[in-house]
């Protein structure tokens, strides 16, 4: 299950370059996470895409909602033939030092989708999910 306050983008329709239809405001500043779970960000191919020349999917971020927001990560290119429904086009756990720090921290998120050529078809998804650290497997109490 995925928490909707986590999703940039649910199968957002890319036809030419784009931002994520939703912005994540992970609040005001943070303190040390500790140990836990780590936050990655998922982007996936949602339907395939058909037209245009390639695409990238980038994480930005910034500090205020409305301000200028710079690249955190960046998936690689990808050629049109290739952008398949479940392809990754990023999967990254997000540094722990992006999240928490003590002076200005990134508060707002949101993805970048950079095409080149023009697509007609073609639809991604985006957001942050936890990933258990350790290797202990969870078990359900009755």
């Amino acid at each position: 299950m995925i928490d909707a306050n986590l999703v940039l983008s649910d199968e957002q329709a890319i036809t030419t370059t784009a931002l994520s239809t939703n912005k994540i405001d992970l609040g005001p500043k943070r303190e040390y996470m500790g140990e836990g779970d780590d936050l990655v960000i998922h982007c996936v191919v949602a339907e395939d895409f058909a037209g245009g020349t390639s695409l990238v999917a980038a994480l930005q971020g910034c500090d205020t909602e409305g301000g200028t927001y710079g690249t955190l990560l960046m998936g690689p290119t990808v050629a049109t033939a290739n952008l398949t429904k479940g392809k990754s086009l990023l999967s990254v756990t997000l540094p722990k030092a992006m999240l928490t720090t003590a002076g200005d921290a990134i508060r707002f998120l949101q993805m970048n989708y950079t095409v080149v050529g023009t697509m007609t078809a073609g639809k991604v998804s985006a957001y942050i999910d936890l990933q258990t650290a350790k290797t202990t497997p969870r078990r359900m109490v009755s």
